[in-house]
């Protein structure tokens, strides 16, 4: 079969005709494989037109054809499942909101497979479950408890199977995994017959008590551990006076710090009866709890549990803590406080951003059980348990829990099983860098838990970047320097241009010596040469330089130093270092042998001339005896200082977690090594001076020039650099965009990107950088297109402004003035400034074309800028795939954002959330909006009077956004940023997008600004961009200084002209 685009789904029917369902054709094609020769596919369902009608499709995925060849096909973007009877082209809903008895709404169906009784399994991919028909209709099977990683949760599924025992197989894409889930038949029969098992209790102010979801309510409860003798499927009855119930099963055990892990099974009393159901499948050899709670405050009474299944089960009350705002409050057993300050040690706690600052407490305990441990402090603190050690290079190591705003609130919350024979470590820090304070920490268990301060020495030597490394001893090869650039198992012509560079110079480089070498083997054979001390040496020199080239061509690794910091592991190799290496291989034994060899040749050249030569050539030879001598006093004033330092810095190593010590050694450092590397300057250019000296042979000329340029080639090959190239345009004031743009790439927290700025109504800064992909095959052009989320939704309040400017909107009216079928449920008060302000509550709504075509319309056209809010097909292959990069914490799931990347995401009609353009575009939008632009080219968008009005604040003033916990403060659809750039003036409006991209305008400063990139940094501890921050800092700096730049550099140059001309006329005179 050949088809001109994928296939999302694969069947081969009883009669042997392969079916495909073409995704992206939004059709599905079919096939006989009996037929000899290849012939055209002919349609089975669908027209290849995207739609929603019976006998259309909208992205087709899994397909499956019964006895009948019928064809069920599951219908993705029109969330339902079609069935093509035999010969029919017009479908039949069967599942979803449409269908003839919906019991079921799907979202984004994607595998479907039917039972030999006529019963439908569906993968409904949007909603991670899996769900199945039965005799009263749908219901769910498999992840109804949510999106999740826990053993009942599913995330993203894309396909299932069963196997001849009925048990399901699910490729769970996004936890990287396939789950298992055994058939059970006793969950299809009624359990009314069963054994039934009894417990009863009461729920008393005594009673445990716990927050439900981090809730201000507190609630008791009481957890019950259950032993199960015989798998098999259990229903349990709960009966209470109470009328608010709540009962879950949890496997394992249950946190009351963390309500959401280990659920099996949950249910409530919804209709507030006093009775309801819950039902699991309990396996023998495995621990379950059941907790029975109330979803009122401080509630009490009796309650019972009624359970039929297979065989009795056994109930046992456990005890467990109450979950206080710090844990175990009235019981504390130890207080350790301590504070954060400037001195503290450092690391990067999410391995992109640097500068936490830290403390490490040793935890010791005396009985194996659970341990609660809570911080106390003003600071945002974040809270991690190390098992055997804490390695500040990888964060990630030897991890055991972590917790931090534990219910959102600043402080963290810990609760971890401790056993008394194993080290733990405690790690305090914040959620932002550089951020210091005081902190206690407050722990309690059922023994006595001590905290002791912690120091760690670091014993190893570390290659690579923070988070990405590996550990090695003394030595550093070619491979250990390149190996972020090198590309496993490719050839070198597929390597980067900075490997290639090094591997062809390290060739000619090893040419070069090997050539050098023999030609000097050859030259001093001459027994004539040899009476000179000076050729003895240099035969010594060329055969000792044969021989380590030789051997580095073999293969051998050489040895570069260790980096400041890194501490020498092996004890043998620090001894051989202090004692050996540095001061006798690297410092006295060269002196000895310089020395030596200079005395000999002073001596047998003064031998040789006072037979031979005159009296001016004696004269000669002692100044070049001299020269001699004051060679080998400067290689030992050169050499000495760097050898003392660094056998002082592999002894005392200085770690960076002390900045001023740190910096002063780095100085330190490379003052010494210029100092020695000084020793081998002055060895070549003492070459040059002997060739004004001596009358040289040509021999002798070609040795002095081989080793002149081997010198060369060796300061080419260490100074190699890969050149990072910004292209655009920048006005000559404007500069400064450009270096703090390339910083971005050179400390890779960009991978591509492009930035512009407006001031004054002229484009000023229109720059883009780095590689399109992670494959680093590919430039980010000036093409190059970017979605970029939320920053969106600021052309969607543009749009909504344009609609009140035109009459066609008014920022005061009522919601349901529009649209009338949101009035329900007591929303009829709602304003469309309560819309655009983020303050309803409303999900987002996909756009319809009106609408789409409005903005291109409105505003695309008119500023001849590009944003599309559902793409065209044909642009498809501009738009840069987004890179995520996570944080440490783990908080965010980065397989989330996998989505953005497909295409079908790019051409649907989202305009809150996948807006798709460039920097440029979204910089003019902005600065169309406070004035005419380009010299009146284009002509603003928006009159002052509704600029005015769609950036007034809609926001109480100190009310919290309930989805991000913060202070903001929003207009009609723009965000207010006078308090988040309080640098650019009054009235700056605008929105960003998750990950970093932003653009807004500056009305007082005439300004307009926006930032695109493929690299989505996903910590929001600041609330501006540290890729842009900097930025900003120089730009408002530069605008509000004006020309007192131009001033103070006047001043500036005619003071050094005066202090010049001062000196001039001191010499004179």
């Amino acid at each position: 079969m050949n088809v001109s685009s994928r296939c999302d789904g694969l069947f081969a029917d009883i009669n042997d005709t392969l079916y495909c369902s073409m995704y992206l054709e939004d059709q599905v094609v079919k096939r006989s494989l009996n037929d000899p020769l290849m012939t055209s596919n002919s349609i089975a369902a669908g027209t290849s037109i995207k739609g929603s009608a019976s006998n259309e499709l909208d992205s087709p995925g899994g397909i499956f054809v019964d006895v009948n060849l019928d064809l069920y096909v599951a219908d993705c973007e029109n969330n339902r499942v079609q069935l093509f009877q035999l010969g029919e082209s017009n479908g039949i809903t069967v599942a979803g909101s449409e269908s003839l008895n919906p019991t079921i709404t799907l979202n984004c169906p994607k595998g479907i497979i039917l039972d030999s009784e006529k019963y439908l399994f569906i993968v409904d991919l949007g909603n991670s479950r899996i769900v199945g028909s039965s005799l009263n209709g749908f219901r769910c099977l498999v992840g109804c408890y949510g999106e999740g990683s826990q053993s009942n949760q599913l995330d993203y599924p894309f396909s299932f199977s069963f196997d001849h025992s009925g048990n399901m197989f699910i490729t769970d894409t996004s936890n990287s995994r396939i789950q298992k889930f055994e058939y059970l038949e006793e969950s299809c029969v009624d359990n009314s017959s069963k054994i039934k098992s009894m417990y009863s209790s009461l729920l008393t102010p005594n009673s445990s008590i716990y927050f439900q979801e981090c809730s201000e309510l507190s609630s008791y409860y009481e957890v019950i551990q259950m032993n199960v003798t015989v798998t098999g499927y259990y229903a349990f009855l709960i009966n209470s006076e109470m009328k608010t119930m709540d009962a879950c099963i949890y496997t394992n055990n249950f946190n009351p710090f963390d309500v959401s892990k280990n659920v099996l099974s949950h249910s409530r009393d919804s209709d507030n009866s006093g009775q309801f159901k819950i039902t699991a499948a309990l396996q023998t050899n495995m621990i379950y709890v059941v907790v029975i709670t109330t979803s009122s405050r401080n509630l009490t009474g009796n309650v019972s549990i009624q359970v039929s299944g297979p065989n009795y089960i056994d109930f046992n009350r456990i005890c467990s803590p109450s979950a206080m705002r710090k844990p175990y409050l009235s019981a504390v057993q130890s207080n350790y406080s301590s504070e954060l300050t400037t001195n503290s040690q450092i690391y990067s706690r999410d391995c992109r951003k640097s500068n936490y600052y830290y403390e490490t407490i040793r935890v010791n305990v005396v009985e194996n059980a659970y341990y609660a441990l809570s911080s106390d402090s003003a600071m945002d603190t974040y809270g991690y348990i190390y098992k055997d050690d804490f390695n500040p290079l990888n964060p990630f190591e030897k991890l055991l829990s972590q917790n931090y705003r534990s219910c959102s609130y600043e402080d963290f919350n810990l609760i971890v099983y401790l056993h008394s024979d194993t080290k733990y470590i405690l790690v305090v820090t914040t959620s932002s860098p550089n951020k210091t304070g005081k902190f206690s920490i407050l722990t309690s268990g059922p023994n006595n838990i001590t905290l002791d301060h912690y120091t760690q020495i670091l014993t190893s030597c570390f290659i690579g970047q923070k988070c990405q490394f590996y550990k090695k001893s003394i030595g550093v090869t070619l491979d250990d320097i390149l190996r972020d650039e090198i590309r496993p198992n490719m050839a070198l012509t597929d390597q980067t241009i900075l490997v290639k560079i090094h591997a062809v110079s390290t060739m000619i480089m090893f040419v070069g010596g090997l050539i050098n070498s023999i030609l000097s083997l050859l030259t001093f054979q001459n027994k004539d040469l040899r009476q000179v001390g000076c050729g003895i040496y240099l035969l010594a020199s060329s055969i000792t330089s044969f021989l380590t080239i030789t051997i580095i061509a073999l293969g051998s690794s050489y040895d570069i130093q260790p980096t400041l910091g890194c501490v020498l592991s092996n004890y043998v190799a620090l001894q051989y270092s202090t004692y050996f290496f540095y001061p006798v291989l690297f410092g006295f034994l060269p002196i000895i042998i310089a020395s030596s060899f200079s005395m000999l040749a002073y001596h047998n050249v003064r031998h040789i001339v006072r037979r031979q030569l005159p009296i001016v050539r004696r004269k000669l030879d002692k100044q070049i005896t001299a020269m001699v001598l004051m060679r080998v006093i400067a290689f030992v004033c050169l050499v000495l200082p760097y050898n003392a330092y660094r056998i002082y810095a592999i002894n005392f190593p200085i770690p960076q977690s002390i900045p001023m010590a740190y910096a002063i050694s780095r100085l330190l450092q490379a003052i010494f090594n210029s100092i020695n590397l000084i020793n081998y300057v002055v060895n070549k250019f003492s070459l040059l001076i002997h060739i004004f000296v001596i009358e040289m042979k040509p021999c002798d000329m070609a040795y002095i020039c081989n080793h002149l340029w081997f010198f060369l080639i060796l300061s080419v090959v260490n100074n190699v650099h890969g050149e990072l190239n910004i292209y655009g345009t920048t006005d000559n004031e404007w500069d400064f965009v450009r270096d703090i743009f390339k910083e971005n790439f050179i400390e890779e927290r960009d991978l591509g990107g492009s930035v512009a700025v407006y001031h004054q109504g002229k484009l000023v800064v229109d720059l883009w950088a780095g590689s399109f992909d992670q494959s680093q095959g590919k430039a980010y052009d000036n093409n190059t297109l970017q979605l970029v989320f939320s920053t969106s939704k600021g052309v969607v309040a543009v749009a909504a402004a344009l609609c009140v400017q035109q009459g066609l909107l008014n920022y005061s009216a009522l919601v349901t003035d529009y649209w009338p079928e949101y009035g329900q449920s007591g929303k009829g008060n709602t304003t469309v400034a309560d819309i655009l302000s983020h303050r309803a509550g409303l999900p987002f709504e996909s756009a319809s074309d009106e609408q789409r075509q409005f903005i291109r319309d409105e505003i695309a056209s008119k500023l001849d800028i590009e944003f599309y809010i559902g793409l065209p097909s044909t642009e498809e292959y501009r738009v840069s795939p987004l890179n995520v990069k996570p944080n440490g914490n783990g908080s965010v799931d980065t397989s989330a954002f996998a989505w953005f990347n497909e295409q079908r995401t790019h051409e649907a009609e989202i305009p809150a959330a996948n807006g798709i353009t460039n920097a440029r575009s979204v910089a003019r939008l902005y600065a169309s909006l406070i004035g005419d632009i380009e010299n009146n080219k284009y002509k603003r968008l928006l009159n002052e009077e509704i600029l005015k009005e769609a950036t007034k604040s809609n926001t109480p003033p100190g009310e919290m956004d309930s989805v991000f916990n913060v202070t903001s403060v929003l207009a009609m659809g723009f965000f207010l940023l006078d308090r988040t750039l309080p640098s650019l003036g009054p009235g700056v409006f605008g929105h960003s997008g998750a990950g970093g991209s932003i653009g807004f305008a500056a009305p007082a400063k005439q300004l307009s600004f926006a930032y695109v990139m493929n690299r989505l940094e996903l910590d929001a501890s600041t609330e501006v961009d540290p890729r842009y921050k900097h930025m900003l800092d120089r730009i408002a700096t530069m605008i509000n200084n004006n020309g007192a730049s131009l001033t103070k550099n006047v001043s500036v140059h005619l003071l050094l002209f005066c202090i010049v001309i001062f000196f001039i006329k001191f010499i004179i005179v």
